[in-house]
């Protein structure tokens, strides 16, 4: 009977911990991919009351307002950016990721992304929409090199996953080691308690 309880424990530690990982792993990537792609659209949303605000005023700072949104939204997980190529306020150049986003969304010409990708042996779920300005932008960006109806930035909402990745992993590893612990003492206990009858 011990013969057969190591490798039965074994492959029961390889079960739960694989099924775990799956589990914790696509939940936990759901999650962010919900989470990056809601606040995405209440960004987005909000660009686009701004935008259509009649006042000339409100319509010239809607960057900033964004901006200030984007910086008290954001945390030590989740960043949420609006940046531009050659923007007015340099604060609102884009990173090495964000520069990725804009290269790729001009590259396909699709005006949204939502997915992962690795970027700097970093796993992200990134949620951007495309910063495509029209003539009236250029009142106060007339001496950049923005070009009406082109990709010029982005809005971005990116979270690194990997962190998440590693969580779910080592969750995962408790668990299917711990089950197979159980198991096997418990094979123990039965056996011994058999052999007393």
């Amino acid at each position: 009977m011990i013969r057969l309880l190591l490798p039965l424990s074994i492959f029961l530690s390889i079960f739960t911990f694989s099924l775990s990982y799956r589990t914790i792993e696509a939940s936990s990537t759901s999650f962010a991919r919900e989470e990056v792609s809601s606040i995405v659209s209440l960004m987005n949303s909000t660009r686009l009351r701004i935008s259509s605000l009649n006042s000339t005023e409100m319509n010239q700072h809607y960057t900033a307002i964004l901006s200030q949104i984007a910086r008290l939204g954001s945390n030590d997980r989740t960043k949420i950016r609006l940046t531009a190529i050659d923007p007015i306020n340099r604060t609102n150049l884009p990173n090495d990721l964000e520069l990725w986003v804009i290269a790729y969304m001009r590259a396909s010409n699709e005006k949204k992304f939502l997915g992962t990708t690795t970027f700097k042996e970093r796993e992200y779920m990134v949620g951007a929409e495309a910063v495509v300005p029209d003539t009236s932008c250029l009142r106060c960006h007339s001496g950049s090199l923005w070009k009406p109806g082109s990709i010029q930035g982005v809005l971005a909402v990116y979270t690194e996953i990997s962190g998440l990745k590693r969580k779910a992993l080592l969750s995962s590893a408790v668990t299917g080691v711990g089950t197979g612990l159980l198991f096997f003492i418990s094979g123990l206990l039965l056996r011994k308690k058999i052999r007393r009858a």
